[in-house]
């Protein structure tokens, strides 16, 4: 992308197709980790685990959008906004806190 940051064109192009390809895979594995947690569980770490296909859950989904975020994060460093990345770092923080 950092090839491309001069040529808005090409790289509003190719950010359009990383971004619908690294959605559309990451949200199909997640929605299948989501949805078959239980097993996955039982499998790997038998029924004493049971209770931590909550957690995976929540993980799962939490790990979406933090990819969709490090994506983004990319986008500001190709052009040179890494003041912006400051401004969200501190917002997360205070969300966090």
């Amino acid at each position: 992308l950092a090839k491309l940051q001069d040529d808005k064109g090409a790289f509003i192009k190719t950010y359009n197709k990383i971004a619908v390809l690294f959605s559309v895979l990451l949200g199909l594995v997640s929605c299948l980790v989501f949805v078959y947690a239980e097993n996955l569980i039982l499998i790997l770490y038998g029924k004493d685990w049971i209770q931590a296909v909550f957690y995976i859950q929540v993980l799962t989904i939490a790990s979406f959008f933090y990819t969709q975020e490090s994506i983004n994060r990319i986008i500001f460093k190709v052009f040179n906004q890494t003041r912006k990345i400051l401004y969200l770092e501190i917002i997360l923080k205070e969300v966090l806190i």
